[in-house]
């Protein structure tokens, strides 16, 4: 894909707004092209005019030729201008373009060619058997690593390309993904190696290895890591949450606004917003974790500001959980009180809860925000968790935390 031209304007950076580049995105390997790979093009294949230009209208002319008309650079521009492509660039099959490049800056930086170092020669990525050396290459990820989640990465690869000539991208089955559960990755489903099996590859949550290959297998198998963290918008109705998501971090910041980024008032001209950490924390039994040698200090710490929180956690794989505390955040005049804290949390029989190599506290903390509280005072208006050890707070679970889920 050629993009030419384009509003480019960074403050401070980039003053000029009316680009005059142009871009290379490679489709196959999802990656931006240096453009490097015009070091080979003739003399006085520069943009003429003074300035770039935006909102122009362009076509690809016999294969090889951009031609560019109209569009606007500080004034409507009635120029129409043609660029011609390198004769690499326009040539059909890359297994003949590369040997056309002729320096490695350019032979590399199309990601389907490779430079040999011991010939001087560039060749096609995937013959490695022609260079007595490795051939430097740049990455060329594919579309894989761009998939978020599992049913869009299995759709890919279910069918053949249809195209009568076959790429580098088809040599190297780039197209077809295999979703890493325990990575919560999108992986190339013939890697060589193949990263989602290796076993060094395992992951904090989960001890098994699982490849999914198959969008009806995601609902069965793909287990994502993380607490489930639910948000009610004006009226809240605790049944039917309106977003709802897993989330690897303990914190969340809120507003009383709908995803539309409006105030939601109702007719008694109240507003109220509701977050929700729901799920349990898994404390690892590690090498440098005895049960017996925990510190007083290793405890949970829940905060809040703006809010009303309520907390129930259970040492229980079932039942009901216990309220443990209800605390209400206090309008001061001290700014660092804001932030509303508690570290010395206990269970009913005023036992403290602490993080117990090998325990597994399930946990349901509610922070509700309503249109008592001030908009106007300054904070992140936030609720979270934490292991708080030695008078500080580790808010990224994955460093202490077995499994958040």
């Amino acid at each position: 894909m050629l993009i030419f031209g384009g509003f480019s304007h960074k403050h401070n950076e980039v003053e000029a707004c009316y680009d005059d580049s142009i871009y290379f995105f490679h489709l196959g390997c999802q990656t931006w092209v240096s453009n490097r790979i015009l070091e080979y093009s003739p003399q006085g294949r520069g943009y003429p005019k003074n300035q770039g230009i935006l909102g122009h209208a362009s076509a690809v002319r016999k294969k090889n030729m951009l031609i560019i008309s109209g569009g606007f650079h500080g004034s409507l521009s009635g120029d129409v201008l043609a660029y011609t492509f390198p004769y690499p660039l326009a040539m059909k099959r890359n297994d003949k373009v590369c040997s056309h490049y002729g320096s490695q800056n350019s032979c590399s930086s199309n990601p389907e060619c490779g430079w040999c170092p011991s010939d001087g020669k560039c060749y096609l990525r995937t013959s490695t058997s022609k260079c007595a050396s490795n051939l430097q290459t740049v990455k060329c990820p594919g579309i894989c690593p761009g998939l978020m989640d599992c049913q869009s990465c299995t759709q890919h690869g279910l069918h053949e390309s249809s195209k009568s000539e076959s790429t580098v991208i088809d040599e190297l089955r780039l197209n077809h993904c295999s979703w890493c559960s325990h990575l919560q990755e999108c992986l190339p489903r013939f890697g060589n190696p193949d990263l989602c099996t290796l076993p060094l590859k395992k992951s904090w949550w989960s001890p098994k290895l699982v490849k999914i290959n198959d969008e009806s297998e995601c609902a069965v198998k793909d287990f994502s890591p993380g607490i489930t963290l639910l948000k009610y918008y004006n009226p809240p109705d605790m049944k039917y949450p309106d977003e709802v998501m897993i989330t690897n971090e303990t914190a969340a910041t809120f507003n009383p606004v709908n995803p539309q980024g409006v105030l939601e008032i109702n007719k008694e001209g109240k507003n109220q917003f509701i977050s929700r950490f729901l799920g349990s924390i898994k404390v690892p039994n590690g090498p440098d974790r005895d049960r017996d040698e925990v510190y007083d200090s290793d405890v949970l710490k829940i905060c809040g500001d703006f809010a009303s929180l309520s907390f129930r956690a259970s040492l229980a794989e079932t039942g009901p959980l216990e309220l443990i505390r209800n605390m209400s955040w206090v309008q001061s005049a001290g700014r660092d009180s804001l932030l509303l804290c508690r570290n010395q949390l206990t269970w009913i029989d005023k036992s403290p809860i602490r993080l117990i190599p090998g325990s597994n506290i399930r946990i349901d903390l509610i922070a509700e925000r309503n249109s008592t509280f001030p908009q106007s005072l300054p904070g992140k208006r936030q609720v979270n968790f934490c292991h708080f050890q030695f008078h500080k707070c580790f808010s990224d679970f994955r460093k202490t935390i077995e499994n958040v889920t």
